[in-house]
């Protein structure tokens, strides 16, 4: 039998979309995207995904847009009150619990046969800027996708998917 690699994947973009129109019941588009990271002037969520070991193996982020459309369309949150968040540049905490549900659920795009196991470890919500390794984390170029994702009745934003 051979070792497990060392390293996550990355998850296909169809599967992203695929575990996305499953888990909110709504029609979804993902398209490529820049490399994008929060911000203080840009802020997000940034989740952590850790391995058995507690090694970190992956980061997943969002700008506030997506994660404000992520957390409300799941839980059927009027979109009207969503965009009212936008604009305040916050999430409320009904949002935010929504939100990191989703974030753990999306552990499962990582986790593949011969794959590292993983599991999600700590979400930073926008607003709450992670520490200074994990912003340097999701900067980094290399084993990532971006994407623009576009939640139908909720609007679109940006998801990072890093693996470290």
């Amino acid at each position: 039998m051979s070792p497990l690699p060392t390293a996550s994947a990355l998850p296909p973009t169809m599967a992203v979309r695929d575990m996305l129109l499953d888990m909110l019941g709504r029609d979804i588009t993902v398209a490529p995207s820049e490399p994008w990271a929060p911000t203080l002037s840009d802020p997000g969520a940034v989740a952590a995904y850790i391995d058995d070991e507690s090694r970190l193996r992956a980061l997943i982020c969002c700008d506030l847009e997506l994660a404000v459309a992520l957390g409300s369309s799941i839980a059927l949150i009027p979109a009207k009150t969503a965009a009212n968040s936008v604009e305040e540049g916050r999430m409320t905490p009904e949002m935010a619990d929504n939100l990191s549900e989703v974030l753990n659920i999306f552990s499962a795009l990582f986790n593949r046969p011969s794959w590292p196991h993983v599991r999600l470890y700590l979400v930073y919500l926008p607003g709450e800027p992670p520490p200074a390794d994990l912003s340097a984390q999701a900067r980094l170029l290399g084993k990532r996708e971006d994407l623009k994702i576009e939640v139908s009745g909720y609007g679109s934003g940006r998801l990072s998917l890093v693996i470290v």
